[in-house]
């Protein structure tokens, strides 16, 4: 059965303006919409969907919350938006983006990225609209979220397989879902390997480079110098590895460092950053995919996980 998208792919023409084509006729151009009646006869398209649409007064529009403090121009954001807006295109759905949550907007469904714990648990009972968040909800929202306490616990073993026996943490303290896990999974992993969790090597902070550059300066001055420092995000790894450098700390001779995204961030210090690579635009098709097959009746896994993996770079890498 053909679709909207496949109505696109062939004309070249973007799902957006096929859509407008059936819903809005007098807003497209005569030649365009020449073309779109031949493709839609080539593959015999059926409208009724739209049709259906319509009077169920449709807008074919989602509304995508970004959390306030995501910024926009993070690789996490930029490629999870990208995905969205690829994959709801595909199904003739375009997307509403917006930093203030959702309250009544014309739209036909939610895409919430970057909730606090509160919002998460808020949202799990949200009626107003068919709804997907980014994150591992435990009540009753669907969800698609990358597997951070697999990530985290990789990352802690990898470490260990290093030889490395204490390992500093610097973690995200903000009250996300995602900085919960890593921390959980790095106490967890020291513990079935027989070795004590140390909360004197571990730091919780705002996950940007500045936070990250502050708890390694904080953990070094107080007289410790661990083998390894695991840093629940890039950034705070770049600021790390800052203060590691001006404290005459040579990584990775003395000390390893890892991160967490590795979209970019990781290549920026100097050694580069060996990271837990989150698949973040695979989790953005997985986002869109879910919300639609919401919106169509069907009945989609409750959540789905991405997984990442450990890339290493030279921050982990002895000569």
């Amino acid at each position: 059965m053909s679709t909207i998208g496949d109505i696109a792919k062939k004309t070249g023409f973007s799902p957006m303006t096929v859509s407008r084509y059936f819903n809005n006729p007098a807003r497209v151009k005569e030649e365009t919409r020449e073309i779109i009646q031949k493709a839609v006869e080539e593959l015999n398209y059926s409208p009724n969907s739209v049709a259906k649409s319509l009077a169920k007064k449709c807008t074919s529009i989602i509304y995508v919350y970004i959390a306030p403090d995501l910024e926009v121009m993070h690789p996490f954001v930029q490629l999870s938006v990208a995905a969205l807006g690829e994959r709801l295109g595909e199904y003739g759905y375009s997307f509403l983006l917006s930093r203030k949550m959702y309250s009544d907007e014309s739209c036909d469904g939610v895409i919430a990225i970057g909730l606090t714990l509160s919002q998460e648990n808020k949202m799990a009972h949200f009626k107003k609209k068919p709804h997907v968040i980014f994150g591992n909800s435990t009540e009753t929202a669907n969800w698609v979220d990358v597997d951070n306490y697999r990530g985290s616990y990789d990352m802690t073993q990898f470490l260990l397989g290093k030889g490395c026996r204490q390992i500093g943490y610097i973690g995200v303290g903000q009250a996300k879902r995602y900085g919960q896990d890593r921390l959980n999974a790095y106490r967890d992993c020291l513990t079935a390997n027989g070795i004590a969790v140390d909360e004197s090597i571990i730091r919780m902070c705002d996950n940007k480079e500045s936070a990250g550059y502050r708890s390694a300066k904080s953990l070094i001055e107080s007289g410790i110098v661990p083998d390894a420092i695991e840093c629940a995000s890039d950034l705070l790894a770049i600021g790390c590895i800052r203060a590691l450098n001006e404290l005459s700390v040579p990584v990775p001779d003395r000390v390893f460092v890892t991160g967490c995204a590795g979209l970019g961030y990781d290549t920026i210090a100097h050694p580069h950053i060996t990271p837990v690579r989150q698949p973040s635009y695979e989790g953005g098709l997985k986002l869109a995919a879910m919300m639609v097959g919401i919106l169509r009746g069907e009945n989609p896994e409750h959540g789905v996980y991405v997984v990442p993996e450990i890339v290493e770079h030279s921050s982990t890498r002895r000569q």
